[in-house]
């Protein structure tokens, strides 16, 4: 084989054991073991004439760099155990079907299958499917074009022509291991397999008028924090084609709620017929690999967390492709003449759905009608280096997924560039024909950018009722919207009550633009865990906000940590750059560096909003208008903090009658010249607990009389200096006895 990567670009191959490669030109080549072997060749210089590397003992991936100029494959030793066929492909529009005769033969044969030679190489409208232990390799100056006619995928895995299997399932309690019964599945130790439709159900006998509305459905197996949809009822209709939160009361009674609070079902009609809930089971639902063969019908598999109930309802299996890989080539759909109806899998490009243990790397897509690539119903596997020019989407991420790596999406489309997601809405289910929790997915290294379009974000996660996304983590990410968001995280179309947990967002780059002017804007959705590290903001114009959320918005714990944000022109009239509506438990700020002018706030929590605690942490203000604008009910803590020349109160307090807001200090923090520590405007009410808050306390009228409350006074002579809150009213601590000292009038 020979081949050659040109200037300044990358290429990646896996190789097998046995194989020698020699490169000649100026660049580093890198050898990284596939599986546990005696390998450590970290990279190596390669100069003119050329460089040896191998033979290999065992599988592995090369990757080669070229430096300022090409770098030549010389030749390559193959083992005569692997199957290598080099394909000569036709340029001849009129050889397109013979093209696709030519690859989808080799791909049938297995082995690597590879294309070399540069050139535009037409495809008839016809799906490529790749299998198992295939390697399929596109060199540099490859392009596979669709002719003009009707649509279809262009490459897919072999997996997705099944027809999902009917079986069953034994779980024992308190056990994560699964015993599937499959007649003559015929799998081995090293199989994956998607499993999908366990779910519960039941008879809803009962729904109360009250707040919170308790549901009668006996032995309904539901935990707290399960979702369960209700349908059928009568008299009660309101409850009808909703999904709720689950509380457990009982073995046959829950009561529900959304993600802001209980449901109030006072006013809703009286319950006068029975309906169904179901609820789906996603323990269950997900890619799993075969843990151990039992026999020819059966075989076990450890799912990712103990369920509390054993799994019901119509379980299918989909045997998924494993052990291959897609390098190189661009895909061009050619949308132009191939349209289609906009919620059919054909409209995408390249759909990897029911895979495991497979790499996709330096692969282009474009002009195409949806997604350029997209996965699904995938475990334990590598994308690297995708790109995307003219699609509607660069990469779709579809649940269920376990445990998948994706290092580099690039390139720009017409709607979302990027997205994940569990479930589709019912509108565009055809293009999702297995949904579930996503599970350990990482991406990082993204450069993208939307055009135009109705985009609702460069980089979205969509969230939906009945599905998680746990452990999600973007880094290095620069997203761009000329429409939108650069990042939006919000529950998909009819979905209300999604959830997202331990999402981390690091060293994101953002700028964007919608209606109402977010750059990064988490709506309508439920996040257990948020954080965001290092985040740089390009303000999209002189008046919005950095990050909003709104009044359907819950997160247990946001955390911002290391943002360093310093802009003299931005904004022109009043704005924070957190703007913060909804539920939210916690909202942590810690190693940030806030510099700006008089116009600009750090966060601002909205009116009769619940923001249980606002901590600052190691953190500086300095220059602008206010740090914390509360609207709300919240506890406020500081702890080494410095805060400099904010003229309108480092804590500025407005909430409405009723509501107090509780103000706790260290002892370690700084209020510089130019410094407004506490203001407080009515009919809110503050209490103080902070040594080091530098206010008076008699000036400060709305602050409660609550006993015990403490604070620094800046009156005059005996009365300034650390002072508390007694039932007669403020008194300053002289040197004596505590509270019999100098009454601060």
């Amino acid at each position: 084989m020979a081949g050659t990567v040109p200037a300044n670009r990358n290429f990646v191959t896996p190789l097998a054991a046995g194989a020698t490669l020699n490169v000649s030109g100026l660049g580093t080549v890198q050898v990284v073991p596939r599986e546990p072997a005696a390998i450590d060749q970290s990279a190596q210089i390669v100069t003119s004439p050329f460089t040896t590397v191998g033979p290999f003992n065992k599988n592995v991936d090369v990757f080669m760099q070229a430096f300022s100029q090409p770098l030549e494959f010389l030749s390559m030793q193959k083992p005569s155990a692997i199957r290598w066929t080099e394909l000569e492909l036709s340029t001849n529009k009129d050889d397109a079907q013979l093209n696709i005769d030519i690859i989808q033969s080799a791909l049938d044969s297995g082995g690597y299958v590879a294309v070399l030679k540069p050139g535009i190489y037409p495809m008839d409208n016809t799906t490529l499917y790749i299998g198992d232990n295939t390697f399929f390799l596109s060199s540099w100056g490859v392009t596979y074009r669709q002719k003009q006619g009707l649509k279809a995928r262009m490459l897919a895995c072999r997996s997705s022509l099944a027809t999902p299997t009917p079986v069953s399932l034994a779980w024992t309690t308190n056990d994560s291991i699964v015993t599937v019964t499959w007649a003559n599945h015929g799998l081995t130790d090293e199989d994956y397999v998607c499993l999908q439709g366990a779910q519960l159900s039941g008879v809803v006998s009962g729904a109360t008028l009250a707040n919170p509305c308790v549901i009668t459905a006996v032995g309904h197996g539901m935990q707290t924090g399960d979702r369960a949809t209700i349908s059928g009822v009568g008299g009660t209709t309101q409850l009808n084609g909703n999904t709720y939160i689950v509380t457990r009361l009982s073995a046959d009674t829950f009561s529900i709620s959304n993600l802001v609070g209980t449901i109030n079902s006072s006013a809703f009609g009286a319950f006068s017929s029975n309906g169904t809930f179901t609820s789906v089971q996603g323990e269950y639902n997900n890619v799993f690999r075969v843990f151990t063969v039992v026999d020819a019908n059966s075989f076990t598999i450890s799912l990712y967390e103990t369920p509390t109930i054993a799994p019901s309802g119509s379980v299918t299996a989909v045997r998924c492709t494993r052990t291959f890989a897609v390098q190189g080539g661009t895909w061009d759909y050619d949308r132009a003449t191939n349209q289609g109806s906009p919620t059919n899998l054909n409209l995408h490009a390249i759909t990897l759905h029911y895979a495991a243990d497979f790499r996709a790397s330096d692969i282009k897509c474009t002009n195409v009608l949806k997604y350029g690539f997209n996965t699904m119903a995938t475990a334990d596997y590598v994308c690297e280096r995708i790109e995307g020019s003219g699609v509607a989407e660069i990469f779709k991420h579809y649940g269920p997924i376990a445990n998948g790596t994706v290092d580099g999406i690039y390139g720009d489309s017409i709607d979302d560039c990027t997205t994940v997601q569990m479930r589709e809405p019912p509108a565009f289910i055809n293009y999702q024909p297995a949904q579930g929790d996503i599970i350990n997915l990482t991406i990082k290294n993204v450069n993208v950018r939307n055009v135009g379009g109705t985009a609702s974000g460069a980089i979205v996660v969509y969230a939906s009722n009945h599905d998680r996304c746990v452990n999600l983590t973007y880094d290095k990410v620069i997203a761009k919207g000329t429409v939108c968001p650069g990042i939006r995280i919000r529950n998909g179309d009819t979905f209300t009550v999604g959830q997202i947990e331990d999402l981390t967002i690091i060293d994101a780059v953002t700028s964007g633009k919608v209606t109402s002017n977010y750059s990064i804007f988490a709506a309508d959705v439920g996040i257990k865990g948020f954080k965001l590290v290092r985040p740089k903001f390009v303000p999209a114009d002189l008046t919005s906000p950095y990050f909003s959320t709104n009044a359907n918005t819950n997160i247990e714990t946001m955390q911002v940590d290391g943002m360093r944000f310093y802009n003299e022109a931005w904004p022109t009239g009043g704005v924070g750059l957190f703007v913060l509506n909804g539920v939210m438990g916690r909202f942590i700020a810690e190693n940030c560096d806030i510099r700006g002018q008089s116009g600009l706030g750090f966060v601002s929590v909205g009116g009769g909003q619940f923001i249980a605690n606002i901590i600052l942490r190691d953190s500086r203000f300095e220059g602008i208008s206010y740090v914390v604008d509360c609207r709300s009910l919240a506890n406020i803590y500081r702890e080494n903090c410095v805060f400099n020349n904010i003229p309108n109160g480092v804590l500025r307090i407005q909430s409405t009658a009723g509501l107090v807001a509780r103000v706790y200090g260290s002892g370690r923090n700084t209020y510089a010249v130019a410094t407004e520590a506490l203001v407080v405007i009515a009919p809110a009410t503050a209490e103080v607990y902070d040594w080091d808050l530098r206010i008076d306390p008699i000036a400060v009228t709305q602050l409660a009389t609550t006993p015990g409350q403490y604070c620094w006074s800046t009156q005059a002579g005996a009365e300034a200096g650390p002072c508390v809150r007694v039932t007669a009213g403020w008194a300053a601590l002289a040197a004596g006895a505590a509270f019999a000292n100098q009454q601060i009038t």
